[in-house]
């Protein structure tokens, strides 16, 4: 077999931070595929005290914690350990503090909302009477300047017909 130290799966499932149904797993994944490509397996069945228990290699340990347990599924989680137990309590709180992060984000764009609203609202009012104002000037000097022209046009004619008296 192999003369590589090996762990049985309580000892390598606390050094992984795994939970030993999930190591059992990937040390029968890892004898099966070991099987089909033809090579020395790093996960394997050894006699013990009348019967028989998974042990792992070192290797296979090694490679486990580089790979960061990315070939295991969902299944098989670190939840009961200490160390996934702590995760799990970090996640938990960092998840609260985002949600009341959101939650006080999305109050100060109500907030925000409504303010613009309000000033929407204001200019309006504002653009509506400064046209008002702006058309009221516009027919006030309009009116004036008719006024004058008429009486520019009334001093033309009285003075072209005095000019045409003398």
């Amino acid at each position: 077999m192999n003369t590589e130290q090996v762990h049985t799966l309580p000892e390598a499932a606390e050094l992984l931070g795994l939970s030993v149904k999930t190591l059992r797993k990937r040390a029968q994944q890892e004898a099966a595929e070991a099987g089909k490509q033809g090579r020395t397996a790093l996960a394997f069945l050894q006699d013990h005290k009348g019967g028989q228990r998974w042990v792992v290699t070192a290797s296979l340990l090694e490679s486990l914690k580089t790979q960061g347990f990315s070939r295991g599924t969902q299944q098989g989680s670190p939840e009961g350990s200490p160390m996934g137990t702590q995760k799990v309590a970090e996640l938990e709180a960092k998840v609260r503090d985002l949600e009341n992060a959101l939650q006080l984000a999305n109050l100060r764009a109500d907030s925000q909302e409504l303010l613009a609203t309000e000033r929407s609202a204001r200019l309006y009012e504002l653009q509506q009477s400064v046209l008002a104002l702006t058309g009221a000037v516009k027919a006030l000097t309009a009116a004036n300047e008719t006024k004058r022209k008429w009486w520019q046009k009334g001093r033309k004619q009285l003075s072209s017909g005095e000019s045409a008296e003398s």
